[in-house]
């Protein structure tokens, strides 16, 4: 055997166990390595031909048949990959690396919104309520702007202010967040756009010296209009400029949803249907330099992966109301503060609402100075209050039929007694006065309600008590929120011998139920409340509830059908009104309100050719002693109420009004409605 010193043909020291593992238990591995019985021993000589068969000789071909092909296809996928990853490596750092460099160091990918238009509103007929128009804004970026004394400078010539005036702008108008626009001019008009853009294109081109237009930009918005003014301001509501907490807390609850600059409800419908109505903003991805220009890419032979989402505009309302009435009643209003209401009494939609005074929608939805807010909110007559819901008055006489209706549920009168009336009733120790101080004599249910005499349904509430006349009254609708709009209503006042002992810390007293019983003590119901009391006895079988929302449209103006979400929901079912009362009583009741606008005190409330039923109400401000104490220029009038449905027999519009400092409804109040309901019978829609 040769030598074992690695010359000649002996195998490397890595490859032994590899020889061992080859040949078990042979005598060639056994002559190969020296092998003993105890151990194998290191090769003396592998340059024998018989060390090992053909097939696993040394050198190439020893190799080829140990390793398996795949293994060796696996290590050269390795090798390419690296390959190519080094060669990457390599045309960034040093082929094109001052190129991306200049990139990462001068460009930053910036998400620029684009704002989804608010969606229409439109009343029952199509008619526009709320609409939105283009509206030209010149902003400052903050975070763009490379010298802000430049920029201050840039904009005062662009809109021909003073450098202070420009200052001024930005501290008042600032956002929190720094990557908000700063706008220093909104709702230009197209010859203001037409100067400011041949300014800017001054600018751009290096005609004006020391300016620039780093950070200032002319974006277009969509501004809201309402084109019917104050007369559906309170009903409508208005939009207004997002704020800075407002941004945060959508941005935790739903990222993208809401952007600084958006405008969302504030108050009436656009409050109440605000998610629908503003829609989805989108966005779009641009690279900029450090100057907060955009950045050409094609220059660099670079094409960027960029983002764009098309923005998704808000949903078209329509709503149950009329536009016509609407007007009609603002008309009958001039003047007068107060409030209208109308619904369908067939299924509670709400055909007019009224709050007077009014304001217009359209000054509250851009910049609002701090004189016209104070002017508004410290209007004497409460400009800001909207009545129909936010306002609550004693009902006065209109209560009456509350009361007559309660008393022949509960069996406690019927049309054929009769009590008498001397203009007084005696009880608790003192008078109870009629408004009729001569008295009307001897009269029964029916003529006690045409005449609406105090002393009979004194003597009802008598028999009836506070919790018994609290059921009826709130079967009808009075005294708990009816949810028409948004969540800032009135609840009203219907008290119960539960209330006063909780609320007053006192016990109910007998003569407290005989004030009630005519509207008046701690009764409180708001103009809605009153209407829908008037709606549901003129169906008089089902608990309607009163609703704004009639459709939601697609783009082609067709109603989604069963289209609900968090904010619109389903009018609630109108369930059997159960109040026990026989058909022919009810029959005899409604009648009554008949022959109220026939012969009694609502005949300013007659339309020719068609049968009205109604009820009229004087509700005292202030008791007659404390009147005459009352401090100058404090209103102590009554206030004047008027409710009514009509066609009697198969009613279609059912109103409530209400006159503040009006005094008796008949006079005041009565003919507001009569002209609603006029408009509504002879001048419909085609």
């Amino acid at each position: 055997m040769g030598r074992s010193d690695g010359g000649g043909g002996c195998f490397p020291a890595p490859l032994l166990p590899f020889c061992v593992e080859l040949l078990p238990n042979t005598s060639s591995a056994k002559a190969c390595f020296g092998h003993s019985s105890s151990s194998p021993q290191f090769p003396v000589s592998c340059t024998d031909p018989e060390c090992f068969p053909k097939t696993f000789r040394l050198g190439k071909r020893i190799m080829m048949g140990a390793i398996p092909r795949r293994l060796l296809s696996f290590a050269f996928g390795i090798l390419l990959f690296f390959g190519l990853v080094m060669y990457r490596l390599i045309d960034l750092q040093w082929i094109h690396g001052e190129k991306y460099r200049r990139v990462s160091q001068n460009n930053t990918l910036r998400r620029i919104p684009i704002s989804a238009p608010r969606g229409k509103i439109l009343d029952r007929h199509g008619r526009v309520l709320a609409e939105n128009r283009s509206s030209f804004t010149l902003n400052l970026h903050r975070e763009r702007v490379g010298n802000l004394d430049r920029a201050i400078r840039t904009a005062a010539y662009l809109l021909d202010w003073t450098e202070s005036q420009v200052r001024e702008a930005l501290v008042s108008r600032r956002h929190d967040s720094f990557l908000a626009p700063i706008p220093l001019v909104k709702d230009l008009n197209r010859d203001q756009v037409a100067r400011l853009r041949a300014k800017m294109t001054r600018v751009m081109t290096g005609a004006e010296a020391d300016l620039d237009m780093d950070g200032l930009e002319l974006s277009v918005q969509f501004e809201r209009v309402y084109p019917m003014g104050p007369r559906a301001g309170h009903v409508l509501g208005y939009v207004r400029e997002v704020s800075d907490l407002q941004v945060q807390e959508w941005t935790e609850k739903e990222p993208g949803r809401i952007n600084p600059g958006d405008r969302i409800g504030v108050a009436g419908a656009e409050f109440a249907y605000d998610l629908e109505l503003r829609g989805y903003d989108g966005f779009r991805e641009i690279f900029v330099d450090v100057q907060g220009r955009p950045t050409d890419f094609e220059e660099l032979g670079i094409r960027p992966l960029l983002q764009e989402q098309a923005a998704v505009g808000g949903k078209t309302l329509q709503l149950t109301l009329d536009a016509r009435l609407m007007e009609t009643a603002a008309k009958a209003f001039a003047g007068k503060v107060g409030s209208l209401v109308a619904l369908d009494p067939r299924n509670g939609e709400i055909l007019a609402w009224v709050s007077q005074p009014a304001y217009d929608p359209q000054i509250l939805t851009g910049v609002v100075s701090g004189e016209t807010w104070r002017e508004l909110q410290n209007n004497p007559d409460k400009i800001l209050l909207n009545r129909p819901i936010q306002a609550a008055y004693p009902p006065g006489s209109t209560y009456k039929i509350v009361t007559a209706l309660a008393a022949l549920a509960e069996g406690k009168v019927n049309f054929q007694e009769s009590i008498p009336c001397p203009g007084y009733y005696s009880f608790g120790g003192r008078h109870w006065g009629c408004w009729n101080k001569k008295g009307h004599g001897r009269m029964n249910l029916y003529e006690a309600l045409v005449n609406s005499c105090d002393v009979f349904f004194y003597r009802l509430g008598e028999r009836l008590g506070p919790d018994r006349l609290a059921h009826y009254a709130k079967l009808l609708g009075l005294g708990q929120r009816t949810g028409a709009l948004g969540d800032s209503e009135r609840e009203g006042l219907i008290p119960t011998r539960e209330w006063k002992e909780r609320v007053r810390k006192q016990p109910w007293r007998d003569s407290d139920s005989l004030g009630i019983a005519i509207g008046q003590a701690y009764d409180l119901v708001t103009p809605l409340q009153n209407a829908l009391m008037i709606a549901r006895f003129a169906n008089g079988k089902k608990k309607i509830a009163p609703h704004l929302l009639k459709a939601v449209l697609d783009e082609q103006g067709r109603p989604q059908e069963g289209y609900f979400s968090e904010s619109i929901r389903p009018p609630a079912s109108s369930e059997p009104l159960d109040w026990g009362l026989k058909e022919g009583d009810y029959l005899r009741l409604k009648q009554a309100l008949v022959d109220v606008v026939n012969r009694g005190t609502g005949g300013k409330g007659k339309i020719p050719g068609i049968e009205v039923a109604g009820k009229t109400g004087t509700a005292q401000v202030i008791g007659e002693e404390a009147r005459g104490r009352a401090a100058p220029g404090v209103k102590t009038g009554d206030h004047a109420w008027f409710v009514a449905f009509a066609p009697a027999e198969n009613p279609e519009i059912a109103v409530a009004v209400i006159v503040e400092h009006g005094g008796h409804g008949g006079g005041v109040a009565a003919p507001i409605a009569q002209q609603v309901m006029n408009e509504y019978f002879f001048n419909r829609e085609k």
